[in-house]
């Protein structure tokens, strides 16, 4: 298992490329969603943080994509 300052890290990056690329993130969500969910269901950090970035993630690149269109 990934340590969650690990996950959090990565869960960054994707915020980030995802920023970057808007709407066109869009043809990576089919493979990164099933494991974001393993993340949320297995998150075992303190405070549940790992979960917290990952719906902050997924609010961050709906924003994206609403301006895009």
């Amino acid at each position: 298992m990934i340590s969650p300052s690990l996950q959090v890290t990565i869960i960054l990056v994707l915020e980030q490329v995802a920023l970057a690329l808007g709407s066109e993130f869009k043809i990576y969500l089919a493979q990164l969603i099933p494991q974001i969910l393993k993340v949320l269901v297995h998150d075992g950090s303190k405070e549940r943080i790992v979960t917290a970035n990952v719906r902050f993630l997924i609010f961050a690149y709906h924003c994206v994509v609403e301006l895009d269109q």
